[in-house]
């Protein structure tokens, strides 16, 4: 029992080793790029610090023939005192462009209710991870993505904020 034993554990690493081989290069990680940009709460004008700070890692990857990406965003938004409800409608944009063109695209929306509450000190902070676009094809490509808000009572739409795009892969 105890040689069988042996005989499958030495065995079982060969076979994890021989997977681990056999994996693409270049599915080893993502590539990622970090920008932030200052945000004003269009709807306030008081003595109160209205801004958000949001950061967004726009990020991609290449690996058998497709391209992947995806966006973290997280925020500082303003204290309790402005009151909540600042936006009617919110979404995060991810692309993959090739050549200067989109190649695939697809908004995210779960990032609107996480973006209007509060933690429990009545900050506006918070974070969202966004699904993952993919496309097929050889030509090297980026992530890229922007921030869409639809701020409540400013009547001008959805605005948008674009980020710094990964590196190319």
């Amino acid at each position: 029992m105890r040689n069988l034993t042996s005989v499958s554990v030495v065995v079982s690493i060969a076979l994890l080793a021989g997977v681990a081989a056999s994996a693409p290069a270049s599915a080893a990680g993502y590539r990622c790029s970090s920008s932030t940009r200052e945000l004003d709460t269009p709807q306030y004008n008081g003595p109160w610090a209205d801004n958000w700070t949001v950061t967004t890692k726009l990020c991609a990857k290449r690996s058998n023939g497709r391209v992947y990406a995806y966006a973290s965003v997280s925020w500082d938004g303003p204290n309790a005192g402005l009151g909540g409800g600042f936006t009617n409608d919110a979404y995060f944009l991810v692309q993959i462009r090739s050549g200067g063109k989109v190649k695939a695209s697809q908004r995210f929306y779960g990032i609107e209710s996480r973006w209007d509450s509060s933690d429990g000190n009545g900050n506006y902070n918070g974070s969202y991870k966004t699904g993952t676009v993919s496309w097929k094809g050889k030509a090297k490509a980026v992530a890229a993505g922007s921030l869409n808000l639809e701020w409540k009572d400013d009547g001008k739409g959805f605005q948008s904020t674009s980020f710094a795009s990964s590196p190319r892969v």
